[in-house]
């Protein structure tokens, strides 16, 4: 078979829809305490794991998805963390006040801290409330937005062109449907607390300048102090982690090589020798645990240190404030309390945020993967008709190379003329051209940008759908493709509206009945993560099924025997002979057997992608020297079994 595995470049995911475009990026503003950390230099530059830079439009997007998505959960939501945040801080009025009665008569306090006591347990019922409707509505709100986006991206991806897996890993893609949903995901859950703690450090930082502004003024002059002693600790902690990441990493890959290789480990008694290799790479692991931690307590201990050293400087303020006369005791505490608790929701704001900024990075990825449109190539008066092929199929000079190497041409001026309700084999070296001839009557690529055209029944192939022409056609290849499921259920995706009665009618026509009725689960065993619980032969045969199912005006067969031993190969040679015996189907056949090309109407003998020879068996025989001929003469082609 053909194959082409080269990467191209220029088949990168483009955006192409204007509302969903990715042209005159902006950056996500980040919150001043991020601009702060800036300032110090200490924020670390290039961050692999947390992208303090991030496109505005899918910010904006995302936002839009989640209030037409869940328009009042989103708005509980927010009403919800901002109230939160205003209420915390609120209490250190309270606190302030009721600290004042301390100084009144004995009947004062009795008469009146339980009024604060009362205001205070209102507080605690009302913060539980607003952190239940806070945590709920943005945790369903990010689990029906994750839903529709890995809905709408996995929908993208099975309509785009197959050029365009030739250059994405397919690996990668699966792994933008996981983590960078989950990442999206995440950052909105997370979005909610960054506003709650936003709202607590401004409502703070009021109060504290409301009651005693010389006092909160300190406390916010001093607040770089303690921000500078968490950077330093994120800073020194981050690289940490980040070492241990990658030596877990290198110790994965052992685990991930043996098991996925297990056969072959055993096979050679490298069981221990395995075990002593991973035991050996998780060496740096530990290595790298115990640096962290002991720098976790040392950076940990110095901002402790740092934050009681604030707080000792702004009582000992408070305390002067006092003495003269400008500051009472409650509301020197109201001021202290409210400030402290404010610049604590800005700390856990600083700490949320590059989750928020994690999930907006993911997002544009995302988006560009569900806004791409797969690029086919189609005509101005294109309707959608059924594709009837009654008369031919036609390849009419046609010149081709694949995306991914467009200065290896693979086919060559090609031009054949395939009879409707005849079978066609293609028969020559590999890498000739013959799947490519295949790939292209599936529209699988096009073969613009260069010349040459097919038609079917006389109508340009671009005048029908891909859809419409992969309905029409049934493709058994030589490496069958199942998937995870059931034997019927594998069977039915050739007709979807089948039933049971059909699918075994196309099981016996394929030589899989029998096998199957042998099987405990019979049409319900499971076949497997791609058909792994079975043969080669039996997944063959399956596929074959498959295809009779369908009932195809065009079959395409791409050396569907030549992986097979002798016995499965005549069980699925035979079910393939009479899928081919319709006369009302028309066959395009990539072959090794040599009675599957002599009985072919007719034979194309490709070269290096050019057509050099054409006719029947009989025809080619009878050329002196002529290049089937040779290929016979040189058992190419595999005889009938022994």
């Amino acid at each position: 078979m053909d194959h082409v595995d080269a990467a191209q470049a220029d088949t990168s995911i483009p955006v192409l829809e204007e509302s969903i475009s990715l042209e005159n990026k902006e950056t996500v503003p980040e919150p001043w305490h991020s601009k702060l950390l800036h300032l110090l230099n200490l924020k670390k530059a290039n961050s692999k794991d947390v992208k303090q830079t991030a496109n505005l439009q899918s910010f904006r997007k995302l936002v839009k998805l989640e209030f037409q998505g869940s328009p009042l959960i989103v708005s509980f939501g927010l009403l919800a963390a901002i109230m939160e945040g205003a209420v915390l801080p609120s209490f250190a009025i309270i606190f302030g006040k009721n600290f004042n009665l301390f100084t009144e008569s004995s009947s004062a306090i009795q008469s009146t801290t339980w009024k604060y006591s009362l205001a205070f347990f209102a507080l605690g019922v009302g913060v539980n409330i607003l952190a239940y409707i806070r945590v709920s509505t943005f945790g369903v709100a990010s689990e029906k937005l994750a839903k529709n986006l890995r809905t709408a991206a996995f929908s993208s991806l099975v309509q785009q062109e197959v050029a365009f897996f030739d250059v994405q890993k397919s690996g990668e893609l699966a792994n933008r449907l996981s983590s960078d949903v989950a990442l999206i995901q995440t950052g909105l859950a997370k979005a909610g607390q960054y506003i709650m703690n936003i709202s607590q450090c401004v409502v703070g930082v009021i109060i504290g300048l409301a009651f005693g502004p010389a006092l909160a003024g300190v406390l916010i002059a001093l607040s770089p102090l303690i921000a500078l002693s968490g950077a330093i600790e994120m800073m020194q902690l981050s690289g940490s982690v980040k070492k241990g990441s990658e030596a877990y990493n290198v110790a994965g890959s052992v685990v991930s090589e043996t098991l996925s290789n297990i056969r072959t480990t055993k096979a050679f008694c490298a069981e221990e020798y395995e075990a002593s290799r991973y035991q050996e790479r998780l060496l740096p692991v530990y290595k790298t645990g115990v640096v962290k931690y002991n720098k976790e307590g040392l950076f940990l201990g110095f901002s402790m240190l740092t934050i009681f050293s604030v707080y000792a400087l702004a009582f000992w303020w408070g305390g002067t404030l006092i003495a003269r006369h400008s500051l009472n005791v409650g509301d020197m505490l109201t001021v202290f309390f409210s400030v402290v608790i404010g610049f604590i929701g800005l700390g856990q704001a600083a700490q949320v945020w590059p989750d928020v900024t994690k999930g907006i990075t993911a997002s544009e990825t995302l988006f560009e993967i569900i806004s791409r449109k797969p690029k086919y190539r189609e005509v101005l008066n294109f309707e959608k008709q059924p594709l009837q092929l009654e008369h031919s199929i036609q390849f009419e000079h046609v010149s081709f190379a694949y995306p991914t190497r467009p200065d290896a041409i693979i086919l060559k001026d090609f031009s054949i003329n395939i009879p409707a309700g005849k079978t066609v084999a293609l028969v020559g070296p590999s890498g000739s051209g013959k799947s490519t001839v295949v790939s292209l009557l599936a529209r699988f690529y096009d073969v613009e940008p260069y010349h040459g055209e097919i038609r079917i029944d006389g109508r340009s192939i671009f005048e029908y759908s891909p859809e419409q022409i992969r309905a029409s056609i049934g493709l058994v290849s030589q490496e069958p493709v199942l998937f995870s499921g059931t034997i019927e259920e594998n069977i039915r995706y050739g007709n979807r509206q089948a039933t049971r009665e059909q699918v075994e009618a196309a099981a016996q026509s394929s030589n899989a009945h029998h096998f199957i009725m042998s099987l405990p689960e019979r049409y319900q065993t499971q076949v497997g993560d791609r058909g792994i619980q079975l043969s080669g032969g039996q997944k063959q045969r399956i596929a074959i099924a498959r295809a009779i199912l369908k009932d195809p005006k065009l079959l395409l067969l791409d050396e569907a025997t030549s992986a097979l031993d002798a016995e499965s190969e005549s069980l699925v040679q035979d079910a393939l002979d009479r899928l081919m015996e319709d006369s009302q189907r028309t066959t395009v056949v990539i072959a090794h057997r040599l009675t599957t090309v002599r009985n072919a109407h007719l034979i194309a003998v490709l070269e290096n992608g050019v057509l050099v020879e054409i006719g029947n068996h009989d025809t080619l025989m009878s050329k002196e020297n002529g290049i089937y001929r040779n290929l016979v003469h040189r058992q190419v082609f595999t005889e009938e079994s022994q």
